[in-house]
């Protein structure tokens, strides 16, 4: 049964660009923290920056964000595909770029002593090889940048996000339906799957979920309002701690990174912030300010340019007579401040015109198949 579209959230989605700038923040502070060798109690307080929460609000903020586009815009699947594909790889490619000429000219020639587990499980020189480097160029692996298993799963995604947006607006019996296949999936296999992928997928349907939400769950948050500041300091308290509070899984030895259930925890932690920052007659005024509304603008290209970045700091960083956790402190110091500069220069002349080409792209389709258009 079709149902009508509903009304459109308040017009200060404007602040979702803070949450998104603030969560590609923690994960290079994860990354920086995470990449020497460091004391047990150091490593332990360090997960507690908990990047994987940041990366599962940026799939629901995906799901949530798509959602509105697509309806908005009235997109039709191939224009979407287009515009998508067109917001993903401009920076994704350069960053790649940045990344191999990194491990071609400095990091083989010059390894890194003191790296954790986690450093020393990168840039595998096996793979340094043109098919490990054509996929990931092609956004299907994750070794030239290793963040770039979220790519992965925003690409097969996108290509769900028209009949996902589409079954939440207008077939809502058949988007739970598909949205309690996807939970299914993320609860039993998830975890085995590539990068995790069927671990992801419902965060995408929550996304879209929160944009099209039943009337019951906006008087919720009218409900909640008297306790929107304390609801909203308990759930990012959650996404800080809940993923390392939990006993390690048995066939995974440390909670599994992938895990479907640990993660749909945080997925649901991730929608009640984004239901109460979008929804909530409270404005979240702090969400405003022009560094963090500026911050969420780069987030993309900050997310992908911190690494290589961080990568070459490091290889000076380890050769300073320094203790390991004052050499990862260190390291944080001096990537952040590049690595925004970076990203301002990457939003303005790939990000940008990446984005104004897909449209012109479109444009074009659109005049193509449709001759009216161009009158």
């Amino acid at each position: 049964m079709a149902v009508a579209a509903p009304p459109a959230p308040p017009a200060k989605t404007h602040q979702l660009q803070g949450i998104r700038g603030l969560a590609a923040l923690l994960v290079a502070v994860g990354h920086c923290l995470g990449l020497f060798a460091t004391p047990v109690w150091f490593a332990r307080l360090k997960d507690y920056s908990n990047g994987h929460a940041a990366v599962v609000m940026f799939f629901v903020l995906s799901g949530f964000v798509l959602t509105l586009s697509l309806r908005d815009r009235h997109d039709a699947p191939a224009e979407f595909y287009v515009k998508r594909l067109f917001r993903i790889y401009p920076a994704w490619t350069f960053a790649c770029a940045v990344s191999l000429a990194y491990l071609a000219l400095v990091h083989f020639r010059f390894p890194i002593d003191g790296g954790s587990d986690w450093w020393r499980g990168r840039f595998l020189p096996e793979r340094f090889h043109p098919i490990y480097i054509a996929a990931s160029f092609a956004g299907a692996l994750a070794f030239l940048l290793p963040q770039g298993w979220t790519i992965f799963v925003e690409l097969v995604a996108s290509a769900l996000m028209p009949l996902i947006a589409w079954t939440a607006m207008r077939r809502r019996g058949l988007f739970y339906g598909l949205a309690a296949v996807a939970l299914i999936l993320s609860l039993t296999i998830g975890v085995h799957t590539y990068y995790g992928l069927a671990s992801y997928l419902i965060d995408f349907f929550l996304g879209a979920w929160l944009a099209t939400p039943p009337s019951a769950f906006r008087k919720v948050i009218a409900a909640a309002e008297p306790w929107a500041i304390p609801s909203l300091v308990l759930a990012v308290a959650i996404l800080i701690a809940f993923r390392n509070l939990v006993p390690a899984s048995a066939d995974l030895g440390k909670t599994g990174y992938n895990e479907g259930w640990v993660q749909g925890v945080e997925a649901l932690c991730c929608v009640w912030i984004l239901g109460v920052a979008v929804y909530g007659s409270r404005p979240l005024r702090w969400l405003d300010g022009k560094a963090i509304t500026g911050l969420g603008e780069i987030s993309y290209s900050f997310y992908l340019i911190h690494l290589p970045i961080m990568c070459l700091l490091a290889n000076l960083v380890a050769r300073l007579p320094m203790d390991p956790i004052w050499r990862s402190l260190t390291l944080l110091a001096v990537t952040l401040p590049p690595s925004l500069v970076a990203s301002v220069l990457m939003y303005r002349w790939i990000e940008r015109p990446g984005i104004a080409l897909g449209r012109r792209l479109v444009g074009r389709l659109r005049r193509r198949t449709d001759p009216a258009a161009a009158q």
